[in-house]
């Protein structure tokens, strides 16, 4: 599937009909609306005031459980499209892509790793409607036993986020596309985040420093 799915959206083509353009993997997963920096992963990762376990269950990302490896991600779900872990932006980040589709929408999915262990998965819906989106999210509680039938969509929204006795948690966010983030509860998750962010701060006060001290050479 991924193969007829590639061939269709890489590949750009002329008036004439003629291919003029055919994007990488890497090219292609760029384009997906995934966190990159190390802003937007603590963002996403950072604890949410107010939120409090609604689940017995343990969450997982598709039976991969928080903190495994990466040996251990490809295990359960396979050869992923494509393996990130050249030239990232944040030190130690890796994420594997899977992409497929359902009908005519698009799914990628997205598991972040930071110093080998799984600290968030995504699940990328592109341009959903609106009977999607509550597909998606009925699917979800279904899944953690926070679904009854008749539910509408405000009934819905109003059990998430789905948090486990582990502070594991589901999130929903809708902009363009929809996107269901995994995030590890472990708080060896944040400190990890943290310290490649306050290691980061710290190289780049020192190379302020630096340069300020080379500065006098030249007056």
């Amino acid at each position: 599937m991924f193969g007829l799915l590639w061939q269709k959206s890489s590949s750009a083509k002329s008036k004439k009909g003629y291919e003029t353009h055919s994007l990488t993997k890497e090219e292609y997963f760029d384009k997906t609306n995934y966190p990159r920096t190390i802003v937007s992963l603590l963002n996403i990762v950072a604890p949410k005031k107010g939120v409090i376990s609604n689940t017995s269950a343990t969450i997982n990302f598709r039976g991969v459980e928080f903190g495994a490896s990466v040996k251990e991600a490809r295990q359960i779900l396979g050869k992923p499209n494509l393996h990130a872990h050249k030239g990232m932006e944040v030190d130690g980040h890796e994420i594997l892509f899977y992409n497929s589709s359902i009908g005519s929408v698009r799914v990628t999915q997205c598991l972040h790793f930071i110093d080998g262990h799984f600290i968030l998965g995504q699940t990328i819906i592109r341009r959903p409607t609106q009977d999607q989106y509550k597909a998606f999210a009925e699917k979800v509680l279904e899944k953690y036993d926070l679904y009854a039938e008749g539910m509408t969509l405000a009934d819905l929204e109003a059990e998430l986020p789905v948090c486990d006795l582990d502070r594991n948690r589901i999130e929903l966010s809708q902009a363009f596309h929809l996107t269901i983030n995994y995030v590890s509860g472990d708080p060896k998750a944040m400190q990890a985040l943290e310290s490649i962010r306050d290691q980061r701060n710290s190289k780049r006060s020192s190379a302020k420093s630096n340069f300020r001290e080379q500065v006098a050479n030249f007056i």
